[in-house]
């Protein structure tokens, strides 16, 4: 999984369109822990709110 490109796209996407709900989906379970990292890591956290389902 590309870390640089999902970081910024996330980014942009919270910043231009501030959705209430950001759905993403991922291609293998193995992507979930590290996807989780990214959004909890510097830049993301308390801005993103994560569930499981």
């Amino acid at each position: 999984m590309g870390q640089l490109p999902l970081r910024v796209t996330v980014a942009r996407l919270l910043r231009q369109s501030r959705p209430a709900r950001l759905w993403i989906e991922v291609s293998a379970a193995q992507h979930v822990a590290e996807l989780r990292r990214q959004l909890n890591g510097p830049g993301f956290a308390g801005a993103v709110k994560l569930y499981e389902g």
